[in-house]
Formats: C-alpha cells, structure tokens, sequence
C-alpha cells in the first residue's frame, strides 16, 4: 500500500507505512482498518480519483496476502500444505470470528504434529526435508 501511496504522491508515506505494518498483525481488521486510513488519506489530500485508486491498491494487496502470501508462510512455518491453512483460516473465523482466526494455525500445527508423533514420523521440518 505504500508503494501505491507513493506513486500517487500522497504526503506521510512512512508513516502510513508504519501503521499499516503494525496493524497488519491483527488479523482482519488490521488490514481494512490500514486501508481505510490510506483512503481516507488519499480522498483528502489528493481527491477521489486518487482515493478510488488507492482502494483499488489496498484491496489488491488485501487479495493478494490473504489468497497467496499468508497460507504459504503460515504453511512453511508450521509444516502444513498451504491449502490446509487457508481452509482453516476460513472455517476459523467462520466459527469463532477474529479469535478464531488467530487460535485455528497454532491448534492445527499442535493437532497435526501430535498425529504424526503417533505415527511415528519425525516432527521438526528440518529432518522431513532431508
């Protein structure tokens, strides 16, 4: 969203920046409460074209982090196939809400690991990818 910001010339580009990072770690709400702001900023310094083009930025990133980006990091980082974390992103909140969002990976990285502890496979990345 910054890059976007910067090629629309909006002013505080790190600072929106900044903001965006840290509250990209909320899940959800982190992101659209960050976009919102970058349109906001945008609509006012800039007019509504620029605003209707940073919307269109911030929904691609959105689109983009949550179909792509955050199921193969979250995937390599707790074993698990892509598919698997996005499937249990979805059902999550669709269960429990933001809350559920945020506790479904660790419990899916603790039930997965325990069954392949019954099963006897190794546990630790390192020595499955040997």
């Amino acid at each position: 969203m910054a890059l976007v910001a910067q090629i629309l010339g909006l002013p505080m580009v790190l600072a929106l920046f900044v903001i965006t990072f840290f509250l990209s770690f909320i899940p959800v709400v982190g992101a659209f409460v960050a976009g919102s702001l970058a349109v906001l900023l945008a609509l006012v310094t800039n007019g509504w074209v620029a605003a209707l083009i940073m919307l269109g930025g911030t929904v691609l990133v959105m689109w983009s982090e949550s179909h792509f980006l955050q199921p193969l990091l979250l995937g390599r980082a707790v074993s698990l196939h892509p598919l698997a974390v996005l499937l249990a992103l979805v059902m999550g909140a669709e269960v429990a809400g933001i809350v559920g969002a945020l506790l479904v990976i660790p419990t899916l990285a603790f039930v997965v690991s325990f069954l392949r502890s019954l099963r006897g496979e190794s546990t630790t990345p390192s020595d499955r990818h040997e």
